[in-house]
């Protein structure tokens, strides 16, 4: 079966899509445009993520902050009754020592 002919302007405007899809200039001004953007996106990616590791070092300094105060009381009774308990040991040793 015989197709029909096409008219000129159809023709020129398959040439114009054809040559519309191979222009390589345009596919390299897309590629950099890519490149560039994704470049950007790294720069943001990193830009945050070291915004990220600083808050998080940031809030473990405060928690170890926190847990130290919140140990302090605990150690500070742990030194007192130690520092009884060998003042205990001294006094119990000297009367010994006295008794001979």
């Amino acid at each position: 079966m015989e197709q029909p002919a096409l008219s000129w302007a159809e023709t020129k405007a398959i040439v114009f899509e054809l040559e519309a899809l191979f222009s390589r200039s345009d596919d390299r001004d897309d590629l950099k445009d890519i490149i560039a953007s994704k470049k950007k996106l790294e720069e943001i990616y990193d830009e945050k993520l070291n915004i990220s590791k600083k808050l998080i070092n940031e809030m473990t300094a405060r928690v170890e902050q926190k847990e130290r105060e919140l140990r302090a009381p605990e150690e500070a009774q742990h030194a007192a009754e130690s520092a009884a308990a060998q003042a205990e040991d001294r006094a119990a040793r000297e009367a010994l020592a006295a008794r001979r």
